[in-house]
């Protein structure tokens, strides 16, 4: 019984660490971009800052917009709002990496995007800092131009994040350390807790004290048998009728 409820609990626990990437609802993160720091119409390039300089805007094309005089088009029908602020971050590419090696422990990362909704899904890939895969994720916009909140948290650092759509706009973007959610810290505390109550238990006994914990009899030197031999015997059990 033991070596089952310990494979269960290593099941769960296995569950839980298989799911890199979790989403999550709107945050206030300890680092943030509105891209207000920019004037609109400004290209972004290769290497430049972001996230309060602990980010940089590493590979692709990047224009500031800033409706509705420096507007951005995700097609020919539908332009991108902004959350805060007035300016947003328009891609006129499919990849922008946000680069946050050697800066900080950063788990959790979100903002508001939007992207061309003729064009299937946004592709999301978090890096760690060695670069390999912690998670890819992806989201299907189908919105008319207003931004929508996508935001996950992440099971390693974040070194690098890979965004992968057609014509995204993305504004309010946060970046910050991860607390454990609660619902699966209760889950995981009761697995626990249910499997050390269960090791401690003792198995009930026949008889009478069914239930108990099961009391050693201590051994009794017993007198000299004719031969000289001394051996023990068993003292009465606490169980035993008298």
């Amino acid at each position: 019984m033991k070596r089952v409820l310990a494979s269960a609990l290593c099941a769960s626990l296995s569950v839980l660490a298989l799911s890199q990437a979790t989403p999550i609802g709107p945050f206030v993160g300890a680092v943030s971009e509105g891209f207000e720091g920019f004037s609109a119409g400004t290209a972004l390039t290769t290497s430049t800052p972001m996230l309060g300089g602990i980010g940089r805007f590493s590979f692709g094309n990047g224009t500031i917009y800033s409706p509705p005089n420096a507007p951005y088009n995700l097609n020919a029908t539908t332009s991108a709002g902004v959350i805060d602020g007035s300016n947003g971050l328009g891609m006129t590419q499919d990849l922008i990496e946000f680069d946050y090696s050697g800066v900080g422990s950063f788990k959790k990362f979100g903002g508001f995007f939007a992207s061309d909704p003729t064009q299937g899904l946004v592709v999301i890939t978090f890096l760690a800092n060695d670069g390999n895969l912690i998670d890819q994720v992806s989201f299907d916009y189908t919105g008319s131009g207003d931004l929508e909140w996508h935001g996950w948290s992440t099971t390693k650092e974040i070194g690098l994040i890979d965004i992968n759509g057609t014509n995204m706009a993305m504004d309010g973007l946060q970046a910050g350390a991860a607390v454990p959610e609660p619902a699966s810290m209760v889950a995981l505390g009761l697995g626990a807790g249910v499997f050390i109550r269960r090791l401690r238990t003792p198995r009930p006994s026949g008889g009478e004290g069914q239930g108990r914990a099961k009391l050693c009899r201590p051994l009794t030197p017993c007198p000299l048998s004719p031969g000289g031999a001394r051996g023990f015997r068993l003292s009465p059990s606490p169980y035993e009728r008298r």
